[in-house]
């Protein structure tokens, strides 16, 4: 509904700034005002074996960038070892955190696995519990396929609804939303 009154009011000053936007980027007008609506999306959703860094399961949303991320999973694994090594920090610390560019990626370790969630945007604190408890059942759910893990990630393919859900977004209300809502508010 708020896409729809952006894109209605696309002849105002901001539609023709966002327009022009769009043509030097060379994205499309929708993904420019949803970029500058956006709060927080959740890209990428990425299940890591711990051992080998293989990417076990991805999901990603219907806006992700198509920009080659895949083999971020095995990258993020030899920083988080050389880390380690070079701070003898030990086996159960790393990198909890990273920026690439303009998205940001969370990492929540599990014993065998961990999730790598890939954000655009501010995520609130909360995210990272959402994160946590979907590791949580994974472990709980697949703990022994991950502990036995031999190189066929076909048996975690049964996660992607949990991954999936972890796909999450919020975008600010519009002007006239707010101005609605402080309406209802007034005459309450």
């Amino acid at each position: 509904r708020s896409l729809n009154r952006t894109l209605e009011r696309n002849f105002s000053w901001r539609g023709l700034k966002w327009r022009v936007e769009a043509l030097r980027t060379r994205r499309s007008v929708d993904e420019v005002v949803m970029l500058h609506s956006l709060i927080y999306r959740v890209e990428q959703v990425f299940l890591i074996d711990r051992k080998t860094g293989m990417s076990l399961v991805r999901v990603r949303s219907d806006f992700a960038a198509r920009n080659g991320l895949g083999m971020a999973a095995g990258t993020l694994e030899v920083i988080q070892a050389l880390v380690r090594d070079s701070f003898a920090t030990g086996a159960g610390s790393g990198i909890e955190e990273y920026w690439l560019g303009e998205l940001q990626g969370w990492i929540v370790p599990g014993p065998y696995a961990c999730l790598v969630a890939v954000i655009r945007g501010d995520p609130p604190r909360e995210l990272a519990a959402t994160l946590e408890d979907t590791i949580e059942s994974i472990h709980i759910l697949k703990g022994s396929a991950l502990a036995n893990f031999k190189g066929d990630a076909a048996d975690f393919q049964s996660l992607r609804p949990d991954l999936e859900a972890c796909l999450l977004a919020q975008y600010a209300a519009s002007a006239a939303d707010r101005f609605r809502r402080e309406r209802v508010m007034l005459w309450s």
